[in-house]
């Protein structure tokens, strides 16, 4: 990516740009807290990105 998604801004209008064309970045989330994991990956998801959430670490690593 270019050095304009390096600030949160750039960052926010990056992935909205990969997301009109079609190239989502793929983020997980990883919490033991299953209220904070979910609302996590709800703004992310609201922020265009692809979302997977993991209570563990162990889980996390099976993701992978």
């Amino acid at each position: 990516m270019s050095s304009k998604c390096n600030s949160q801004a750039g960052q926010l209008a990056c992935a909205k740009l990969l997301s009109e064309q079609g190239l989502r970045q793929r983020i997980l989330v990883v919490d033991d807290d299953l209220l904070i994991r979910r609302l996590n990956a709800e703004m992310l998801i609201f922020s265009g990105y692809d979302v997977d959430t993991a209570e563990d670490g162990a889980v996390a690593w099976h993701l992978l």
